[in-house]
């Protein structure tokens, strides 16, 4: 659909992708043809563990204690206190942020992570690589595990959060979920983890 423009009108006349540069159009159809050719492997703990020494550099041999700084000083000193460290150090050793299950099963990756990127290498030359480029470092819970409606969710216990940000995500979409499907509001009583 990307190479061929009748067929792109036909299918989905709302994209116009006419105006992209050939390289552009290149990498789109490639990326897609790898979402679509399942024998293709995308081994994404290898591609997260790559991104994770990209990232740290000298600092990945401590990086559990990096985790705890970059958990304490650019998270929680925000005001994101309701990141739990174990959710944290999960997140950033592993990259899987909310699991309901401790034993769950993560081996089929979500292949619309992996990209490819050109880059050079130290001799100047230029090859295409596939990896994750994604975040590492504040995971997803920025989005919808700081804040709530639900007074209960946000209460303090000795001075610190009751319920984690994995909760008070689960609880926010599915809350945002309700109201797209109905219109109306869930209760908190009916809400569960399972």
């Amino acid at each position: 659909m990307v190479t061929d423009f009748s067929y792109c009108k036909k299918r989905a006349s709302f994209v116009e992708l006419d105006r992209l540069k050939f390289k552009d159009r290149d990498q789109l159809d490639d990326q897609f043809v790898f979402w679509r050719a399942l024998k293709d492997k995308f081994m994404v703990s290898q591609q997260w563990d790559i991104r994770q020494r990209q990232y740290m550099g000298s600092r990945y041999d401590a990086r559990e204690g990096a985790y705890d700084w970059d958990l304490q000083m650019a998270l929680h000193d925000r005001g994101a206190k309701t990141i739990m460290k174990h959710e944290y150090k999960s997140f950033r050793s592993s990259g899987v942020a909310f699991s309901p299950e401790e034993n769950e099963n993560h081996e089929s990756p979500n292949r619309s992570l992996s990209s490819s990127k050109v880059m050079g290498d130290g001799r100047g030359d230029k090859n295409d690589y596939r990896g994750y480029w994604g975040d590492v470092v504040v995971g997803p819970y920025i989005t919808h595990g700081l804040e709530t409606d639900n007074r209960e969710l946000t209460k303090l216990v000795n001075g610190r959060p009751s319920n984690s940000s994995e909760m008070i995500a689960k609880y926010n979409i599915n809350e945002l979920l309700t109201k797209i499907h109905s219109s109306q509001s869930c209760k908190f009583e009916n809400f569960s983890l399972s």
